[in-house]
């Protein structure tokens, strides 16, 4: 893959982050992705770190539950399968 997402992947992707976060993530999950430009951490929590206020995140959803769009266009990646780095979760199933 040699672009970016499009509206429609960044809405599906949305989507599949927000059933993951509902059904599968017990306490935190940490991801790591490896791209062309050097490794991507991802660290999913249902806790703010120390310090952390939540207005530094932006929110995926609008209040009519339709995916806010990428503030920028997302990097490509080289490896389409997330590596698990550790988890959280007790429920390791689908």
């Amino acid at each position: 893959m040699s672009e970016g997402l499009t509206a429609s992947e960044w809405k599906h992707l949305v989507a599949l982050l927000q059933r993951f976060a509902e059904h599968n993530l017990d306490q935190f999950d940490a991801w790591r992705l490896d791209t062309r430009h050097g490794p991507v951490f991802v660290h999913l929590t249902r806790r703010l770190g120390p310090d952390e206020p939540a207005e530094v995140f932006r929110p995926l959803t609008s209040p009519t539950g339709n995916p806010s769009p990428p503030s920028r266009p997302p990097q490509p990646a080289t490896s389409d399968a997330p590596h698990a780095a550790r988890s959280g979760r007790r429920d390791r199933g689908g």
